[in-house]
């Protein structure tokens, strides 16, 4: 069946919230160490909210395609038939079993917030990486200052002592009081985040950037690489900065259903081959 006019909002499981709650937890933080006029923690905060309600209320396909016994006749001449639901559906499209529908240019069922990412929300999740990788290291430097006013300089030897196993161990002989236990295990979560935040923002942009998805750059198709300029332009819209910024529902290029295939010439001898 094929629901042109059809939005449905997926669910939210309650795991979909931990972010949020996480985020709650580095706003009270930021709180305590920064000056009241400093807008640095409540930018962070907000955009990160932003990105993380944009990237669950934006379905990345306009249809849904339900498991059917009936063929459907192709909208398009680029549409293929897919085996698993029996429907035709565009190229980089591809089926998620979680969401049950078919994602235009499918790159992953994100874990995380509980939805796919495709051709209408990359751009979100791109900015929830980078806006989460900026809150890792804004609480961790944070966090970082706080020991350096308490302990003076850092330096190698001491930068084992606050590791969370050895704070908890000095707190649990009295050397170290509550507070600088709760951010000793707060610096260690920060940092727990930009090691995973980094390379999945740098994972994304490389790809974006090539004008791949996660599947074609496993099977190494580089068909759709109409350049880097082009294929930024292609997730993030006209402006390339702005959503860097902020999250904005700018339109962007495409529909996600056309996709502009780049044609490879091999010429041997006096024939050319496409």
């Amino acid at each position: 069946m094929y629901c042109s006019n059809t939005f449905q909002t997926p669910r939210i499981p309650l795991a979909a919230t931990s972010p949020l709650l996480l985020s709650f937890v580095r706003l009270h933080t930021w709180l305590l160490y920064c000056p009241p006029n400093s807008d640095n923690s409540i930018y962070i905060y907000l955009s990160l909210s932003l990105n993380m309600d944009k990237l669950l209320t934006t379905h990345p396909t306009l249809f849904l395609l339900v498991f059917s016994s009936y063929v459907l006749e192709p909208l398009s001449p680029a549409m293929a038939l897919q085996q698993r639901t029996s429907a035709y559906v565009p190229p980089r499209a591809r089926h998620c079993v979680t969401c049950s529908a078919c994602i235009l240019r499918r790159e992953r069922h994100c874990a995380l917030t509980a939805c796919c990412v495709g051709h209408h929300n990359l751009r979100f999740a791109v900015g929830l990486s980078l806006h989460a990788l900026a809150a890792s290291l804004h609480s961790l430097l944070l966090s970082l200052g706080y020991l350096v006013e308490r302990d003076g300089p850092l330096n190698l030897h001491a930068l084992p002592g606050y590791v969370w196993p050895a704070a908890v161990w000095r707190y649990a002989h009295g050397w170290e009081s509550i507070t600088d236990l709760v951010v000793c295990i707060l610096a260690n979560m920060h940092a727990m985040h930009c090691v995973v935040c980094a390379p999945a923002l740098a994972f994304q942009l490389v790809l974006a950037s090539d004008g791949q998805t996660a599947h074609e750059a496993q099977a190494g198709v580089n068909m759709y690489d109409l350049g880097c300029l082009d294929n930024l332009h292609q997730v993030f819209g006209q402006n390339l900065i702005l959503p860097f910024l902020f999250p904005v529902a700018a339109p962007i290029y495409g529909d996600g259903i056309e996709c502009i295939k780049v044609m490879f010439a091999l010429t041997i001898g006096d024939v050319t081959f496409l």
